[in-house]
């Protein structure tokens, strides 16, 4: 009794404090979800390609689009989102790069478009795009949606980042699901046809750089649930399988024109050849200092083809 007589002062005084605290709280709660964080530029390049599809889907409905829809990963055609704004349908695709978005994405818009019969065809990036890009799609017409354009856009009040349960430290590899793990693995099987039928140097290294990626989701999903898919190929293995590929290219076409001098098919050869190396070096920062030594190489090639 007397200890309750003792502190019954102190807790008439921190009674109210508690209540006053829990109310506090709930103003903020409020507050939040009247006027949400938008999202940061830093936490979507940390995010996977699907991921990316789907914060787009989101920052897109939140900047007046409607009907947001997210294709399925394999057989795509190029195409991620279908949505639509001011009764035009857009088409468009994601790409979430560290380096600049090149010319086959222009290209693969622009085809996408066409098939899903859209109105407007459009690349949507965390980055920017190469020099190239910019001309086709200013000749062909796709919009190119940038880091400047996506940063406007996730100022709009209702893009936030608690609506995707984004864990900055650890982006959610781990959240995959087994659904999504099968999904990706068809995303990767898309990109190995997408290279059987490509000529294209550029081109096939963009889709083995894409499986890279996958598989670095894969990999990660994999080891979190002890081997629930059973990833036979590593990301390590897929960037070796790329350099052994950009080697042996440059040594076909080296022995194929050892033999022939000034020939003027030969010299268009290598221009296009050097484009190509040129452009993977600057599109995959990991690949840059691997190329640049091919691109020597080609460079010292190309003065004793003149002299």
């Amino acid at each position: 009794m007397i200890y309750f007589i003792l502190t019954l002062p102190l807790k008439m005084m921190f009674y109210p404090l508690k209540y006053s605290f829990k109310f506090l709280k709930f103003l903020i709660d409020i507050f939040k979800e009247l006027f949400p964080k938008n999202y940061y530029l830093e936490q979507l390049d940390n995010m996977s390609g699907l991921q990316f599809e789907q914060a787009s889907k989101n920052i897109l409905t939140n900047n007046g689009f409607y009907d947001v829809k997210v294709t399925k990963g394999s057989g795509d055609f190029g195409v991620d989102i279908l949505a639509k704004n001011r009764h035009k349908k857009y088409a468009i695709q994601c790409k979430n790069y560290s380096g600049n978005v090149g010319v086959s994405a222009i290209q693969e818009a622009f085809s996408g478009c066409r098939h899903y019969s859209c109105d407007v065809p459009v690349v949507f990036t965390n980055s920017y795009f190469t020099k190239q890009a910019i001309e086709l799609a200013e000749s062909i017409g796709v919009e190119l949606w940038d880091r400047n354009t996506l940063k406007k856009m996730c100022k709009k009040r209702r893009t936030r980042t608690s609506s995707y349960n984004i864990n900055k430290k650890n982006i959610s590899n781990e959240q995959l699901t087994v659904a999504d793990a099968k999904d990706i693995l068809n995303k990767i099987d898309y990109y190995n046809n997408l290279i059987s039928n490509e000529k294209s140097l550029y081109k096939t290294v963009e889709c083995q750089m894409k499986i890279y990626e996958l598989c670095k989701q894969l990999e990660k999903f994999d080891k979190a649930t002890n081997g629930e898919i059973g990833l036979s190929t590593s990301p390590d293995q897929v960037l070796f399988l790329i350099k052994s590929y950009i080697k042996d290219y440059v040594n076909e076409f080296e022995t194929k024109t050892l033999y022939i001098n000034n020939d003027i098919q030969e010299i268009e050869e290598f221009k296009k050849l050097s484009l190509e190396l040129t452009s993977i070096k600057n599109t995959f920062p990991i690949l840059k200092e691997y190329v640049t030594k091919f691109i020597k190489r080609l460079n010292l090639y190309s003065d004793n083809l003149n002299n």
